[in-house]
């Protein structure tokens, strides 16, 4: 999606290139391994390695119930379980890797975040996009 997106803006310019649209991967101890290698193993499926960055979320502690009693290790009753921190972590990891600084300073505007639990958002991104520049918005969502 992200190479057809630049395609159609270098098609609908025809006196500028279009910049390479940035793509930036959130990923844990539990998936990071497995995200590099299938990148790798397809060249990242088009996309030039200096347009795509890969940061790794924390893990934390799980609660067990309402009453936040912590969760321990099936197989060791004296180790936390832990669990990645979650899809928020995405900000805090954008300001410390110094991506966010890095998108600022080429001029990048608008960050559109796809959580893995929405694949169908896809097609309806250059629209609300759209929207979002056409009334200046400084957020805006698709359920």
């Amino acid at each position: 999606h992200i190479l057809a997106l630049q395609n159609q803006i270098g098609e609908e310019d025809d006196d500028h290139a279009a910049p390479p649209l940035p793509l930036i991967i959130m990923t844990s101890d539990d998936t990071d391994a497995h995200t590099r290698h299938l990148l790798h193993v397809h060249s990242n499926f088009g996309l030039s390695s200096n347009q795509m960055h890969i940061i790794k979320q924390a893990k934390v502690p799980c609660l067990l119930d309402g009453d936040a009693r912590l969760a321990l290790e099936p197989t060791d009753p004296f180790q936390l379980l832990t669990k990645p921190h979650g899809h928020g972590d995405v900000h805090s990891l954008l300001y410390s890797s110094g991506i966010a600084a890095s998108l600022h300073a080429s001029g990048t505007r608008h960050i559109i975040f796809i959580q893995d639990t929405n694949a169908l958002v896809f097609g309806g991104i250059p629209a609300a996009l759209g929207v979002s520049v056409t009334h200046n918005l400084a957020m805006n969502t698709i359920s």
